[in-house]
């Protein structure tokens, strides 16, 4: 969501920074009232930069970079504190809010994701913007409900406008929930193309092309997933699967072991029951 784009170097204001570090310190070697005059006056000014510092949306969108990076680590819980600082900063762009509000949906947060939405409404959002808030509606209606089917008719009218990567995400990930995965896997290969470098889309499409059969392609983009990008408790759950297919019980419980160590998303399919059920008949049939 974040890239480097966020930060920016602006030489003028590095210059002007420096002179004034520097000019109490000649006047002081110059001597004089002057000094003592420009010196009262320094914790003022020093005061006056940090407010502007704090009001800058370069400030927030740093922020919400480093909850990126906890995100992808799959530390949800530390993410979402630091997003929501970002959030409270003055002048924080739209883009923050959503991020938060997404956010705080994995940590399962939905009324505080839906109160983040609700305060936000009001404010000027660019089609892709508006993509990503009817995409964290429609995940909070499948968890609040328990229907993928009924989620799916909030994103009908973005899908047929040509949605970003945020709708084509949500609507494959509910797709395999509705037990259509050729379907899913042509909104998560969409997905894909606009975004490869989104962790989340990745995964979306290695459980479609398990859901579909397509071991080949499956093991091929869990391989770069689990290496590059990292893995999440559904991707290791469905390629367990394909290990047990495989016959090889022994790396497929590894993997449900690992999923089982991490830390939970309110939005994973496969919950920990389940994973603890799977590992005993994995383990069942290494004895």
């Amino acid at each position: 969501m974040y890239g480097k784009k966020a930060i920016y170097f602006n030489y003028k204001s590095y210059g002007a920074f420096i002179a004034l570090i520097l000019a109490p310190a000649l006047l002081i070697l110059l001597g004089g009232s002057l000094s003592v005059a420009f010196l009262s006056l320094y914790p003022l000014i020093a005061a006056i930069l940090i407010a502007l510092a704090m009001a800058s949306p370069g400030i927030p969108r740093l922020m919400a970079i480093n909850a990126n990076i906890k995100l992808r680590e799959g530390k949800y819980k530390k993410a979402l504190k630091k997003a929501r600082r970002a959030s409270h900063m003055p002048l924080a762009p739209l883009s923050i809010h959503i991020f938060t509000a997404f956010t705080m949906v994995l940590t399962g947060d939905f009324p505080g994701a839906k109160e983040k939405l609700e305060l936000i409404k009001s404010r000027e959002a660019s089609f892709s913007e508006k993509s990503k808030i009817e995409s964290i509606k429609a995940l909070i209606e499948w968890k609040e409900t328990g229907s993928p089917e009924k989620a799916l008719t909030l994103l009908g009218d973005l899908i047929r406008k040509g949605a970003d990567e945020a709708v084509y995400y949500t609507t494959g990930k509910l797709l395999n929930l509705c037990d259509d995965p050729s379907k899913a896997r042509k909104y998560n290969e969409e997905a894909y193309e606009m975004n490869p470098g989104n962790m989340d889309i990745a995964q979306n499409l290695v459980i479609s092309y398990c859901l579909t059969g397509q071991k080949i392609e499956a093991k091929l983009y869990f391989r770069n997933l689990y290496y590059e990008q990292g893995a999440n408790v559904d991707s290791l759950y469905y390629m367990a699967k394909i290990k047990q297919d495989d016959g090889k019980s022994g790396e497929a419980a590894d993997f449900i072991r690992k999923a089982m160590d991490m830390e939970s998303s309110a939005l994973n399919i496969i919950n920990h029951d389940e994973l603890a059920a799977f590992l005993n008949e994995l383990e069942r049939e290494n004895l």
